[in-house]
């Protein structure tokens, strides 16, 4: 039996987990998607494990692994598990912190599972053909995943019968198979990024076509969940890529000034219409609707002074991870109290962003950790080309150019997460694309792990 195949057998099965809802539980859009995943997770480690002590090849995947944990952005990803892992037993909670609740289904356990799928990712899959297919079942589960809410829309609707499809009827913000909106819109993001990987990739130009239309589905979704954190991301994310490709691409240059003079217009002319009726009938309308007096925002505002106020109290390794409802049960905020309508208003056990929520439950320690992941991608991503070529030779023209295109866009996609991440937080259906997402840029950008997908 080839160990090692079976491995990757199942990591390619793990993005295919988006599209599990199972209706049977108490939380559908939660429990089946990380039972999938850590099954699948546990047992590509087994087999990985007996591989290394039994196949023949096990020395290559070694020698492979050693030069993976040498890397700045692997340290950085192992750093930020074993001291979010370690909150966790520090903090007031252990039990939660690591185990977590039915309804969450994270914690410590979880991001070690996370890690795994990251290290077997880069280590397993050392060939284009192994990463494309890999990017082909990640591609396929978002198409899976818009297709499952639309099958929820047409049985809500009455139009077909889907039993046990859940979700929300047509006219609503699209929540997919992942049951939320706010994460459907960055989940596209990954998504979509992907899909170009497989354009780039693909010689047949009918292929290329289809997955140009992928592309465009996800767009269509994208704006259909109608998430302003996530659209605020991407605007940001589209300005770095095209600055990336100004420093990078002289030739490029004029394009990219009018591609920016193009945004400007196109957004600040409905930004400024927002509170026409004909563009309140836009399905993208809630897009525009971004304002600071907003009542999501000042929610936001009330949980992010709980979780520095919190911070202040546990400054180095936090309340531990799971524990911000504590903090939210013990400091009373006003804000969240709605005057007019008598109710309390939200209730938060999460302060809706991945920087307060580590910093808050892992500390000081925690978020530096998880910066740090970024710092080192950053850094992989800006390198120049002739840095990553072998023996220092500087790259074709050509080749050069799609280097820069495709380090431009990964750049995009970097800042984007962090951006709508200053407003949301982490669950699965955004850590898998996510954790995919550095384990493809590490594959891509480390000149010792080197696979030109």
């Amino acid at each position: 039996m080839d160990f090692f195949k079976a491995a990757r057998f199942l990591i390619y099965l793990i993005p295919l987990g988006i599209v599990i809802v199972t209706p049977s539980t108490l939380f559908p859009f939660i429990v089946g998607k990380y039972v999938w995943f850590r099954t699948l997770s546990a047992l590509a480690l087994i087999f990985f494990l007996i591989g290394i002590t039994r196949d023949r090849e096990g020395s290559v995947y070694l020698k492979r692994l050693k030069e993976l944990v040498r890397s700045p952005l692997a340290i950085a990803v192992t750093a930020f598990t074993t001291l979010y892992v370690l909150a966790g037993f520090t903090g007031i909670d252990p039990h939660l912190s690591f185990w977590s609740n039915f309804e969450r289904g994270e914690g410590g356990l979880q991001i070690l599972h996370l890690w795994v799928f990251f290290i077997l990712s880069v280590t397993l899959l050392r060939t284009p053909k192994e990463w494309l297919a890999l990017l082909k079942t990640s591609v396929a589960g978002a198409v899976l995943m818009i297709l499952y809410g639309i099958g929820a829309g047409l049985n809500y609707a009455g139009i077909a019968e889907f039993k046990n499809f859940i979700g929300v009827p047509f006219g609503e913000r699209f929540q997919g198979s992942v049951g939320n909106s706010a994460y459907v819109a960055v989940y596209l993001l990954f998504g979509a990024f992907f899909t170009a990987l497989l354009i780039r990739a693909e010689k047949i130009k009918k292929k290329k076509w289809f997955l140009a239309g992928i592309v465009a589905l996800c767009a269509v979704f994208f704006v259909l969940a109608a998430t302003r954190g996530a659209m605020v991301g991407l605007v940001l994310g589209l300005c770095f890529t095209l600055v990336f490709i100004a420093v990078r691409a002289k030739q490029w240059r004029k394009w990219v000034v009018g591609t920016f003079i193009v945004l400007a217009v196109l957004l600040g002319t409905l930004y400024m219409l927002k509170g026409t009726p004909a563009v309140q009938k836009l399905p993208f309308a809630r897009l525009l609707d971004i304002s600071f007096s907003a009542t999501t925002f000042r929610h936001r505002l009330a949980a992010w002074d709980i979780a520095w106020k919190g911070f202040l109290e546990r400054p180095v390794l936090g309340w531990g991870p799971g524990n911000y409802i504590h903090l939210f049960s013990r400091i009373h905020h006003p804000a969240f109290f709605d005057v007019e309508s008598g109710n309390y208003g939200a209730w938060f056990d999460r302060a809706h962003s991945i920087f307060f929520d580590y910093l808050a439950e892992s500390g000081a320690v925690g978020l530096t950790a998880f910066i740090s992941i970024f710092a080192a991608l950053g850094w992989r991503i800006w390198r120049a080309p002739k840095e990553e070529s072998a023996g220092g030779a500087r790259l074709p023209e050509r080749q050069e150019s799609s280097d820069t295109g495709v380090r431009a866009l990964a750049l995009g996609v970097m800042v984007a997460y962090l951006i709508q991440g200053l407003v949301l937080f982490n669950v699965l259906a955004i850590y898998l694309p996510l954790i995919t997402f550095l384990a493809w840029n590490e594959s891509r950008f480390n000149r010792k792990l080197s696979v030109n997908t």
